[in-house]
């Protein structure tokens, strides 16, 4: 039902900086520490899945922290099957639109505001 595309390791040594992939390692880590899933790569952009999966999940993020959220959410439903495939990975030709410090803070916010939904629902809705 949901595919989600993992670059590591990586085929091409070159194709991404040293603290991309220190950053995208301890963001995929606290994934899989906070929600208890297996996921490799959270920060992958590359997925697919079936339209009616996006119904189930109804994930609300904007930027680059929505793939992250999509995943999350696809992997903690126990009617939606998914996986992980490695993918070819080279370096970006033309501008890269990942800001590592700000996209960074902003995808630990999104983890940490999605497993406060998750698993602390009652202080989520205290705050609306």
């Amino acid at each position: 039902d949901f595919v989600s595309g993992c670059r590591y390791p990586l085929v091409n040594k070159n194709s991404q900086r040293l603290s991309n992939k220190i950053a995208n390692y301890l963001v995929s880590f606290l994934a899989r520490l906070l929600f208890k899933i297996k996921l490799r790569d959270s920060q992958s952009g590359m997925m697919a899945f079936k339209k009616d999966v996006l119904c189930k999940i109804k994930a609300r993020g904007k930027n680059m922290e929505f793939s992250q959220e999509l995943k999350i959410r696809a992997l903690m439903k126990n009617d939606i099957r998914c996986g992980e495939i490695h993918i070819r990975y080279e370096a970006r030709i033309g501008e890269v639109k990942f800001r590592r410090i700000k996209d960074s803070i902003k995808n630990l916010c999104c983890l940490l505001l999605l497993w406060k939904e998750i698993y602390c629902p009652q202080l989520t809705n205290k705050a609306n």
